[in-house]
């Protein structure tokens, strides 16, 4: 098994994507996401000519309506491919019935609801199809069951995060019995911070005047702009969902995802272990949360980074390519925090301003922000060998904001 600090990372986020096959021909995939949402990465398991079983993982934050194109050199035999989301999963394990080669176009789309990848061939066929299995860890039912981000990444084992996750469970259903999800409509909402007042009115009033028991899960959607918004609640006798699921990502072992919330944003954590043949090596835990459109997008941000140096952490490095459509080239921001003042307030300011500029002229393309322990940066600004500790790596999309919690934030430092 592949052992990397940084597995969730895959390769650098402005690296292009790192597949390895046997010298050859030159052979190109492609994929096109149909999706209504971002893929965040895309997992491939192959054959080369060679009958070598290898596996390959990109982070893409591929927007829907793009592709992603790889380019290789050798042919290679695709066998199985995870596409990951914010919050969801899809699993192609069986490829068969694409006629999978070295060349082909795929379309990540939904066929009756269900996930699947189309070939597109050049003739325009678009019949050949393979269908996936959907991981939905963030669903009406299971919200309820979400962990608390602040004793999650405390876990220092898979046990004890399995622990955390069975604990939450079992409080919902003490707290909540058994569910069903309804959308509630509470008129025009602006933003966040206006529905954390107006979500639990409307449900308070539906309550009144239908004699139930609804109670707001945090999630709110604009269906009509700047006239109605619905606030999604539980309530009923619906049976919980499901709240654990395990996957295998080509490559690199178990992923065992589900709900989590931390402050107000509810998303998906999927927990892997840094080296499976060696678990004393400890867990990385990843946070995965879909960014909102408008201004709860600075909030969410200033908010959760907020959160991080309040709990001891602070800002090590910082990473961003943003593309104007007017300009050829890429915008880059490189700040190296370490080689600075060392002012915690300062330097993630600076890191943010950055930010918010790029998501509101929808320019960023992506980021990366490293973060270490307070004494392990002082340590390091002072001469001295930092000592060990956890460290995070905090990625930045369009549509998706992540954090990876790892337990040596010593190679975040290299």
């Amino acid at each position: 098994m592949k052992r990397n600090t940084l597995f969730f990372l895959v390769v650098s986020v402005f690296a292009a994507s790192a597949w390895g096959a046997a010298a050859g021909e030159r052979c190109d995939l492609v994929f096109l996401n149909s999706l209504d949402e971002e893929i965040v990465s895309i997992h491939v398991k192959y054959s080369t000519p060679h009958e070598e079983t290898r596996d390959n993982s990109s982070r893409v934050c591929l927007p829907p309506g793009q592709d992603w194109r790889v380019g290789v050199q050798g042919a290679i035999l695709p066998e199985q491919i995870i596409l990951e989301l914010a919050t969801k999963t899809y699993d192609f394990s069986d490829l068969s019935d694409l006629n999978p080669d070295s060349d082909m176009r795929l379309e990540a789309a939904y066929e009756d609801d269900q996930p699947i990848l189309r070939r597109l061939d050049p003739e325009g066929r678009r019949d050949i199809m393979a269908a996936g299995l959907e991981y939905d860890f963030l669903t009406a039912a299971n919200r309820p069951n979400a962990v608390d981000r602040d004793f999650l990444t405390d876990a220092k084992s898979w046990e004890e995060v399995v622990e955390l996750v069975e604990d939450a469970a079992k409080e919902a259903r003490e707290e909540f019995g058994e569910l069903r999800s309804l959308d509630i409509e509470a008129g025009p909402i602006r933003n966040h911070e206006f529905a954390l007042s107006r979500c639990p009115e409307a449900a308070a009033e539906w309550n009144g005047e239908h004699g139930g028991a609804a109670r707001w899960t945090g999630q709110w959607t604009t269906t009509i702009p700047g006239k109605m918004s619905v606030c999604t609640c539980l309530e009923g006798t619906a049976e919980p969902g499901e709240t654990m699921f395990l996957y295998e990502r080509p490559g690199w072992g178990a992923v065992l995802g589900f709900p989590v919330f931390w402050k107000q944003w509810f998303g998906v954590a999927r927990v892997q272990a840094i080296d499976s043949d060696s678990p004393e090596e400890g867990i990385g835990i990843r946070l995965s949360f879909r960014i909102a459109d408008g201004g709860e997008t600075e909030e969410m941000l200033e908010e959760l980074l907020d959160d991080l140096r309040v709990d001891g952490f602070r800002p090590w490095s910082f990473r961003m390519e943003a593309r104007d459509e007017e300009k050829e080239e890429p915008r880059e921001v490189e700040l190296d925090f370490h080689q600075g003042a060392g002012d915690k307030y300062y330097d993630q300011d600076e890191m943010q301003w950055s930010l918010f500029a790029a998501y509101a002229d929808s320019s960023l393309s992506e980021a990366v922000a490293l973060w270490v322990r307070e004494d392990a940066f002082k340590q390091v600004k002072a001469g001295e060998e930092p000592e060990a500790g956890p460290g995070v790596a905090v990625l930045f999309s369009r549509g998706t904001f992540e954090a990876v919690f790892v337990p040596d934030g010593r190679e975040l430092m290299r």
